[in-house]
């Protein structure tokens, strides 16, 4: 199962770390792992999309400079995924809880995908609208007869 998030670039962080294998023997190495996280912003939606991409899952990752170009143009992006974490906890009275996607695959959107999400959010915006006028088209004639 993938799930498929298109979103425009909002931040991309660098959260590799350091890791020793064969600690405590003569051996000892210190390796990094390369470790990034996308946080994608979805219209319509409140909270950023955490991203985990990770070299070792996605053999075609983009540099990092391709990243941070995304990032500064604020690009739209297309990222696989094929599992999610959910993390939960507590801080003071307050529960907070965040998914994180493991990527699979992250690719920039084209401009025609670009045009259709803005067209079909456009779209559903007009809905709404019309959907509320007539709801308040409604009202309209009830308040004029509850005053008779």
């Amino acid at each position: 199962m993938y799930f498929t998030i298109r979103g425009r670039v909002d931040s991309f962080e660098d959260s590799s770390y350091e890791r020793t294998i064969n600690e405590g023997t003569p051996e000892a190495t210190t390796e990094t792992v390369a470790r990034y996280q996308l946080m994608l912003d979805i219209p319509g939606v409140a909270e950023m999309v955490r991203c985990d991409l990770s070299p070792d899952r996605i053999p075609d990752l983009p540099a990092v400079k391709v990243f941070d170009k995304w990032e500064l143009e604020e690009s739209w992006v297309v990222v696989t995924a094929d599992n999610f974490r959910q993390t939960k906890g507590t801080k003071g009275n307050r529960t907070w809880a965040m998914a994180s996607f493991s990527a699979v695959k992250v690719e920039e959107m084209s401009a025609a995908e670009r045009q259709s999400i803005l067209d079909a959010r456009r779209q559903t915006k007009t809905a709404r609208k019309q959907k509320a006028a007539a709801a308040r088209a409604a009202k309209q004639p009830q308040k004029k007869t509850d005053a008779a």
